[in-house]
């Protein structure tokens, strides 16, 4: 199989949902036809459901060793190194057409300026224009045919010698390809909700709309308002997290500032220390986080027993304190909505 051929694969993947899977199908059918697909897209997901059953209750307590979990991030790191030289060495093999170049170029931008634009409409929108270049081209072509009577007779012969290409067989790739697209467009489910408060100035995704309300907390300087985002999915099987909390509350300048770089640690620590009260839980890691110039702190507490794990961020951000947290169950403590949920927080101005 040819690394073109293998680049068709990975494009036609991306249009469909369970891109590898479809990528998968696509390789076998290119290689033994019917059957080959079938068996390729049994090979790819029966043994990744096994596994994932068998894993789902290990990785938690791999993860609480921490000579395990560093071995766990180490081999993420590798296949992460694996990844990127794969796209280098793909990348290279169209690096030589100049249209291949400019589409690539313009897809790198969308994905980092627009990074919540999924891949499926970067891929519609890189046909589209290469549909458009190539009716340019065959503009120019047809016009170069109709004016210059030598080149007409040249291209003619170059399509007799290339007369044995299997149409029989694109034209049915074709087909496929069509009928995945179509199917795409009405299975690819709705992105998060982003939460844009510009009076609190911060913007942050949620799974689903959160719902919103005020608490007043009680501090040495006097009541506090605390604004708080929640969306609870405890009774409901369709989120890996049961919880999804953010909060802010504006403190008086006298009680704290994030300009007062002496007094950050002794915040930080009081407010963790009262979190984890609160709830009578156990502290299982901590760890500072940045935000710009703002320091904060990430803090994973054990909840009912074990039965529970909260993830939670502090920022302070001059006198405004923001806080996320994320209630899951132990055996998901790993999964990757707590970290798109966390790291989608922004300030705004």
């Amino acid at each position: 199989m040819t690394k073109q051929e293998l680049l068709d694969a990975i494009a036609m993947g991306q249009f469909t949902p369970g891109p590898v899977l479809t990528t998968a199908t696509f390789i076998g059918y290119q290689l033994k036809g019917i059957s080959g697909a079938i068996w390729a897209s049994v090979g790819m997901f029966l043994p990744s459901f096994f596994l994932v059953g068998f894993l789902v209750k290990l990785i938690p307590l791999l993860r609480r060793s921490k000579l395990l979990s560093g071995f766990l991030d180490a081999v993420n790191a590798c296949a992460v190194g694996i990844m990127i030289a794969a796209t280098f060495q793909l990348g290279y093999e169209i690096g030589g057409q100049w249209q291949s170049m400019v589409l690539m170029g313009l897809s790198i931008i969308a994905v980092l300026r627009f990074s919540k634009l999924s891949a499926f409409w970067i891929i519609i929108g890189g046909g589209l224009l290469g549909y458009l270049l190539l009716l340019i081209l065959l503009t120019v072509f047809i016009r170069k045919c109709l004016t210059d009577k030598d080149f007409s007779f040249s291209w003619f012969i170059f399509i007799e010698k290339t007369n044995n290409m299997d149409f029989k067989k694109i034209s049915t790739l074709s087909f496929i390809f069509f009928i995945s697209v179509i199917f795409s467009g009405f299975i690819i489910t709705s992105d998060w909700f982003l939460l844009k408060s510009e009076d609190q100035g911060y913007q942050i995704e949620f799974p689903k709309e959160p719902s919103e309300n005020v608490q007043t907390v009680n501090t040495e300087a006097g009541p506090v308002d605390m604004h708080i985002h929640m969306l609870d999915l405890s009774k409901k099987e369709e989120d890996s997290n049961l919880i999804y909390l953010s909060s802010y509350a504006q403190y008086p300048d006298t009680l704290v500032h994030s300009d007062r770089k002496e007094q950050l640690a002794g915040f930080f620590k009081e407010t963790i220390d009262g979190l984890v009260s609160s709830i009578d839980g156990k502290r299982l890691d901590e760890k500072m986080v940045q935000l710009g110039e703002y320091q904060g702190k990430e803090v994973k507490i054990n909840f009912q027993d074990g039965m529970a794990i909260i993830r939670i961020r502090v920022y302070l951000v001059e006198n405004r304190v923001y806080m996320l947290q994320v209630v899951t169950k132990t055996e998901n403590d790993s999964n990757e909505s707590i970290s798109r949920f966390m790291n989608s927080f922004a300030l705004i101005d």
